[in-house]
């Protein structure tokens, strides 16, 4: 009920029909890049509702990029 028509049609392509980014990307008419922004958006919205309901509370987002970095300063 939260999402606007774009987000709404990118979940049922993405999640709900299982197509790739670039398959979303194709039938949404726009790029990749478009499509990365609204998942990492949705999925940061989506943690959010969870914590404040209680779950995932303890839970740190942690980007891959970021614990690459922090992988290679270990060794």
């Amino acid at each position: 009920a939260q999402l606007n028509d774009e987000e709404r049609q990118f979940f049922s392509l993405r999640f709900a029909k299982g197509l790739t980014q670039e398959g979303t990307a194709a039938k949404m008419e726009t790029t990749r890049a478009r499509i990365k922004l609204l998942e990492k958006n949705m999925r940061k919205r989506f943690l959010d509702v969870l914590r404040k309901n209680g779950y995932l509370v303890e839970h740190e987002i942690n980007p891959r990029w970021k614990r690459k970095l922090l992988g290679e300063n270990a060794a």
